[in-house]
């Protein structure tokens, strides 16, 4: 049965038999997870990151932005949650969805590289102690 409204849980593990028309929320390990808005009973795995989507939480229900593409389905489902209801969107072609994923694996890349500038790297540090390098 097709879903239109998701109830926000806040969970650190999701449980392996997910419950329809719940989206999990784990904070723990930045990550959202609900079975298909379509009702095929996929799971759909939305990283919460800078370069994945974004949650919000008002105290009652959740926004997930950007959209759900779910293109890798049979079903290529397409849709937003907002306030915890589904918006459903509009198709995307071939060619739409591989630019999408370009533009996403690009969003990705600049992601890791401020990270890295940004957060000593605790192999290196370690491997400096093992062979003697700057303290």
């Amino acid at each position: 049965m097709t879903v239109k409204v998701f109830r926000a849980e806040f969970v650190e593990f999701v449980p392996p038999d997910r419950e329809e028309g719940v989206l999990y929320i784990s904070t723990t390990y930045r990550t959202a997870v609900h079975s298909c808005a379509c009702g095929c009973g996929l799971k759909v795995v939305t990283p919460i990151r800078p370069s994945g989507w974004h949650l919000l939480w008002d105290g009652d229900s959740a926004s997930l932005t950007p959209s759900i593409g779910n293109w890798g389905f049979p079903c290529r489902s397409h849709y937003f949650i907002r306030g915890g209801r589904v918006h459903w969107a509009r198709q995307w072609s071939s060619a739409q969805v591989s630019s999408g994923a370009a533009r996403d694996r690009a969003d990705r890349d600049r992601e890791f590289v401020a990270n890295a500038r940004t957060t000593p790297s605790k192999a290196v540090g370690w491997i400096e102690r093992l062979f003697g390098g700057s303290k």
